[in-house]
């Protein structure tokens, strides 16, 4: 799965960062010196006038709609590898592990540069990482239906498609952040609905498409749909007290070269800074919540991404399979949307309610090795949509409950790295097993032990942090 990983990384203040290069001369232009100033926050100017503070208040729910439809494409791609897998190796001859890096990369990638995203949404904003990552998304697939090979694969939809899913689904969960303080966790779980409507398309979708022209008529197909998010990104707006302002040049003419490179430099100097302050590090309770994370996504890898092939080794026909995702995105949708509403009850301690729900995923994960029909296998897959919706509709809040919002742009990008890591492991390891047990029980009951131990660890930061409270209390 883990279109959900990148929801881990959800800036409150992405675009509030900018970039002013002033550029001071004291005797002559030779002595033109450039000093870099990095905000990290600005206000609104005082002469905002009300209608327009009304324009955006009343924009704010435009922003939802099209990040709901910025999430949906997601969503259909977030199952695409899971319907192609079988396809793929079938096609190239080649063992299931060796094509399993093809997902384990297309969805690692993009959280292990989700540092450098987050940063890129700081400076540019929410519209154009959208934008930008949606040529790359369109690029990931177009490519993929020419692919010559595996290896030609892990670049084009791994890495390309990769990279632009994470920068679409990144900046499409922070612009709804940026346009809600009250009720923030119910609009981010209607955003993330989008995922779930996907996912829930996205089995018959994709599996018609392979069935009807081939896995690279499908890529095709399905290159076109990602460049919708082209589309729905253009309308994402930052909010009148967010709007970054414009790179200014205060100086004499004809050193707009200087500018540029004094505007790169500053990008790099906030990646620099971003990649190298491990502070966050030092708070116990985060640093669980981001070794839980890596185990949590491991194991949902696995069993988002082997659950139609695991049902294809049982005798079920590939357009059957391609309709289990089917059940799990209903469960997801249901349960992300009554997940945000618990989320928002004062009394629930959102952190439990994250970890105890993966607790419970991996038990069902477990038990579920036992079902061996459709039905059953759709049952068994439906339960742990459920608790994983619950789950993940508060996601980005019990990272913002951890360390504060000033802080979860930094925080983002640490757990961005577990969870890549957590996804990048998962799906070549499972396969890695069958191939050499050809049975799925082994890689579903590792998936069912990962969730487990990551949310038990996810426990520990809450109480760990409840502990710490009350001794500041």
């Amino acid at each position: 799965m883990t279109a959900e990983t990148n929801l881990a990384t959800y800036d409150v203040n992405g675009s509030n960062a900018d970039v002013a290069l002033n550029i001071s001369k004291e005797t002559s232009v030779d002595a033109t010196t450039f000093e870099l100033q990095i905000n990290e926050k600005t206000a609104a100017s005082d002469d905002t006038a009300p209608s327009r503070k009304n324009d955006f208040r009343s924009w704010k729910f435009v922003i939802v709609a099209a990040s709901f439809l910025s999430m949906f494409v997601v969503g259909v791609t977030n199952i695409c590898f899971s319907i192609l897998y079988i396809y793929l190796v079938e096609h190239f001859q080649c063992s299931m592990a060796y094509a399993g890096w093809i997902g384990s990369l297309f969805f690692a990638s993009g959280n292990l540069l989700g540092m450098i995203f987050s940063v890129f949404v700081k400076i540019y904003g929410c519209r154009v990482v959208c934008v930008a990552g949606s040529i790359s998304f369109f690029l990931g697939y177009a490519l993929s239906a020419i692919a010559p090979s595996i290896t030609f694969l892990y670049f084009s939809y791994g890495l390309l498609g990769g990279m632009g899913f994470s920068m679409v689904i990144l900046s499409s969960a922070i612009i709804v952040q940026q346009h809600f303080q009250k009720h923030r966790a119910l609009a981010a779980g209607i955003s993330a609905a989008g995922i779930s409507v996907g996912t829930l398309s996205g089995g018959p979708i994709v599996g018609t498409l392979a069935e009807s022209f081939g896995w690279r008529g499908a890529f095709l197909i399905l290159s076109g749909i990602t460049a919708n998010c082209a589309v729905f990104g253009s309308f994402y707006r930052a909010p009148a007290a967010d709007i970054p302002k414009q790179n200014q040049l205060t100086g004499p003419r004809g050193n707009g070269g200087a500018v540029r490179e004094g505007r790169r430099f500053g990008v790099f100097v906030e990646i620099y800074k971003e990649m190298t302050n491990f502070a966050l590090l030092r708070k116990s309770d985060f640093s669980l919540i981001c070794v839980g994370s890596f185990f949590i996504y491991k194991g949902l890898t696995i069993f988002f991404q082997h659950t139609p092939s695991r049902a294809v080794s049982l005798g079920i026909e590939k357009q059957s399979a391609a309709r289990l995702p089917i059940a799990i995105g209903i469960a997801l949708l249901v349960a992300r949307i009554f997940g945000s509403f618990v989320g928002d009850m004062r009394f629930v301690n959102r952190t439990l309610q994250y970890s105890v729900c993966f607790i419970l995923s991996g038990i069902v994960i477990i038990v579920g090795t036992l079902a061996t029909s459709f039905a059953t296998i759709a049952a068994a897959g439906a339960v742990p949509g459920l608790l994983n919706g619950c789950a993940l509709a508060v996601q980005t809040t019990i990272l913002s409950d951890a360390v504060g919002v000033d802080n979860l742009a930094r925080a983002a990008a640490f757990i961005n790295v577990a969870i890549g890591f957590g996804s990048l492991v998962g799906t070549p390891l499972a396969g890695f097993i069958y191939d050499r047990t050809h049975n799925y029980s082994i890689p579903f009951y590792t998936a069912g032990a990962a969730e487990i131990l990551g949310g038990v660890l996810v426990t520990m930061a809450a109480f760990l942090k409840k502990r710490q409270s009350k001794n500041i209390g």
